[in-house]
C-alpha cells in the first residue's frame, strides 16, 4: 500500500504558524472558503520567510519546492486526489484553527472525473459513494502528504476558517524517499 503521510515534529511549530498568518494577513489573502495558489504568477512571499526557509533546507526539500498554496476551509472538501505530475507530495503546515480537523485518506472504488478549477489546475473528483477510508490524519503537526492517494479535508471543530499552507514539492521527490521521527 502506498504511504500516506509523513508526519514532522517541527519544535517551533507555533512561532512558524503565527508568522506564516502574518504573511497571509498582510497580503490580504481573503478569509473565505478556497485554494489560493502562489506560484510563478504571483510573488510567493513565504520563500523570503527566514523561519520557512531555513525549516525547508534544512529538511533537504527547499530545492524540490514548486509553489505554495493557501487553504481556508468552512466545510468539509471533496474526495479527491492532485492530478498531476508536477508534484506527488504536498509539505502541509497547520496555521489556525486546525485542531479536531482531519486529511482523511481513501482508495478510490470507481475511475475518477478529471475536473479543473479557475486557475487553470486539475484535480481527480471522487464520488464519496464509491470511496473506503483507509486513514486519516489530524492536523495538529506538519506532514508530508501524498496527494497522489484520495484525500479531503473533514471538520470536527467549531473553531473556523481552518488554514493550512501547503507547501508543493516537485514530481521527483517522493514520499517513500524519506524518512521521519
Amino acid at each position: 500500500m502506498k504511504e500516506l503521510y509523513k508526519i514532522i515534529h517541527i519544535p517551533n511549530l507555533k512561532e512558524l504558524s503565527e508568522e506564516c498568518y502574518k504573511i497571509i494577513y498582510e497580503a490580504g489573502i481573503p478569509i473565505h472558503n478556497d485554494l489560493y495558489n502562489l506560484d510563478i504568477h504571483q510573488e510567493d512571499r513565504f520563500k523570503s520567510l527566514p523561519i520557512l526557509k531555513k525549516l525547508m533546507v534544512d529538511l533537504g526539500f527547499y530545492n524540490y519546492w514548486i509553489r505554495s498554496a493557501i487553504v481556508v476551509t468552512y466545510d468539509d472538501l471533496p474526495i479527491h486526489n492532485d492530478d498531476t505530475d508536477e508534484f506527488y507530495c504536498s509539505f502541509n503546515i497547520p496555521i489556525k484553527n486546525t485542531k479536531n480537523t482531519y486529511t482523511v485518506f481513501y482508495e478510490a472504488l470507481e475511475e475518477p472525473k478529471i475536473m479543473h478549477t479557475l486557475d487553470g489546475y486539475s484535480y481527480a473528483a471522487i464520488d464519496p459513494h464509491a470511496a473506503r477510508e483507509i486513514g486519516r490524519l489530524e492536523m495538529i503537526n506538519a506532514a508530508v502528504i501524498n496527494t497522489s492517494v484520495a484525500h479531503n479535508v473533514v471538520h470536527h471543530s467549531k473553531e473556523l476558517p481552518r488554514i493550512n499552507l501547503l507547501l508543493r514539492l516537485a514530481g521527483s521527490i517522493k514520499i517513500d524517499d524519506y524518512s521521519f521521527n
